[in-house]
C-alpha cells in the first residue's frame, strides 16, 4: 500500500471517531498490521497528521482524534490539581503565580481544580496527611466522570503518586508533575534542582564554621524525600561526612522536642537544614524557646524561601517557584515529555 493510501484510509479511519478526544488510536503496530503497511511508513505518516493539526501527539506517545470544540475555534483547556491551598501554603500560591502569568502567553488557560481530601493539615503546626493512592485513584476518576475528557493536558500536585498517574495516561494527552522528580517516562517534571540547593546548603555551612550538618523531616511527602536524599547522595560524591543517620525525623511535636533538647548537649556547632519554611521557623522559635542559642551554637537554613523565611530573617535556599509554575505551562505544550530542574538562589539572614 503506497504512503498515499495509507494517508488516506488512516484519515477514514479517524473521522469515524473524530469528535470523541478521550479515545487514543490504536498503536501503530497495530494500524500497520490492519492496514498491511510497514510500521515505520505508518508512524511517519501519523506524526505528519500531527503537524498538521489533523490529529493530537500526546507526550505518552499515543495519537488522538480531534476534539469538535478544538475544530470549531474554542480549544481545549488544561487542568491543574491540587489540594485545598491555606494561607500558609506560599509555595503553591507562588507556583500559581507562575502559571496565571504564563498561560497569558497562550490560547489555553488553565483550569485549577483544588481537591478536597488530597492533604489535609486543620493548621501549620498540625502534621500533613495525605490521600492514599486509593482515595486518589478515586478521586481522579470522580473528576473525569464530572468534567468529561476534553482535557489537552494535567499539572499534577508533588504528592500524586506516579502509580495513580500512570494508570491515567491515556486520559490526558500531556502529563506534567511539578515540585518533584518523576521516573515516569510519558510524563514532563518540573522541580527545584534539588542537587544544587543540597550543595549551596553545605558550602555555606562549612564557610560558617558548623562542624556537624543534618537534615530535619518535617513531615513526609515527595519534595521534602527529594530534598533531604539530595543531601546524602551530593555528601556521597563529594566526600561528606553525612549519610542517612543524618536525615531526622521531627514530624510531630514530641520527636521536635526531643531533637531540640538533644542539640543542648551538643559540643560542637551544628547546622540544620529545614526543607520547609513554615517548620523551619516552627524549628527556630523552639529552639529560641529552649536556651539554644542561634546561630553562635546552631545554624538554620530554610529550604523554600517563601514568606516565613524573610519575615524572621532566615537564611534560606530560594527554589523558583514561580518560575516552576512558568514552565509548567511552557511544557504543556510540547509532545516530548521533558525532565526541567529550576535554579535555586540563596539568602543569607540572621540564622547562619
Amino acid at each position: 500500500m503506497k504512503k498515499v493510501e495509507i494517508r488516506n484510509t488512516i484519515e477514514k479511519f479517524v473521522s469515524k471517531i473524530e469528535g470523541d478526544a478521550r479515545i487514543p488510536l490504536p498503536p501503530a503496530r497495530e494500524l500497520a498490521e490492519k492496514f498491511g503497511a510497514s510500521l515505520s511508513t505508518v508512524y511517519r505518516t501519523l506524526v505528519e497528521l500531527a503537524e498538521e493539526n489533523r490529529l493530537q501527539h500526546g507526550s505518552n506517545g499515543r495519537f488522538y482524534p480531534l476534539n469538535k470544540e478544538r475544530e470549531g475555534g474554542k480549544g481545549l483547556r488544561f487542568v491543574f490539581l491540587l489540594g485545598q491551598v491555606s494561607e500558609w501554603h506560599y509555595t503553591i500560591r507562588d507556583i500559581l503565580q507562575g502559571i496565571t502569568r504564563r498561560t497569558s502567553h497562550y490560547e489555553k488557560g488553565v483550569t485549577m481544580v483544588h481537591i478536597k481530601g488530597l492533604i489535609e493539615q486543620s493548621d501549620v503546626l498540625a502534621p500533613s496527611r495525605f490521600a492514599d493512592e486509593t482515595t486518589q485513584e478515586r478521586f481522579l476518576n470522580r473528576f473525569l466522570e464530572e468534567n468529561g475528557y476534553v482535557w489537552d493536558g494535567v499539572i499534577f500536585e508533588n504528592m500524586w503518586d506516579d502509580s495513580v498517574i500512570e494508570k491515567f495516561r491515556d486520559e490526558f494527552r500531556r502529563i506534567v508533575i511539578i515540585d518533584r522528580k518523576s521516573e515516569l517516562g510519558f510524563a514532563s517534571c518540573v522541580y527545584p534542582d534539588f542537587e544544587k540547593c543540597a550543595s549551596l546548603v553545605f558550602n555555606h555551612f562549612f564557610a560558617k564554621g558548623y562542624e556537624r550538618i543534618l537534615t530535619v523531616i518535617p513531615y513526609h511527602d515527595q519534595y521534602i524525600t527529594q530534598a533531604s536524599t539530595a543531601t546524602v547522595e551530593v555528601a556521597s560524591i563529594t566526600g561528606i561526612d553525612y549519610g542517612e543517620e543524618n536525615l531526622i525525623d521531627v514530624s510531630d511535636f514530641e520527636r521536635r522536642k526531643q531533637f531540640v533538647e538533644s542539640l543542648k548537649n551538643e559540643s560542637g556547632r551544628v547546622g540544620i537544614f529545614c526543607p520547609e519554611d513554615n517548620h523551619a521557623k516552627i524549628l527556630l522559635d523552639n529552639l529560641q524557646e529552649a536556651g539554644v542559642r542561634c546561630p553562635e551554637k546552631v545554624g538554620l537554613i530554610s529550604g523554600t524561601g517563601v514568606l516565613p523565611s524573610r519575615l524572621a530573617n532566615m537564611t534560606s535556599v530560594v527554589p523558583r517557584f514561580s518560575e516552576i509554575g512558568e514552565q509548567a505551562v511552557d511544557l504543556l505544550q510540547i509532545s516530548v515529555p521533558q525532565c526541567c530542574p529550576i535554579g535555586i538562589g540563596f539568602r543569607t539572614g540572621a540564622t547562619t
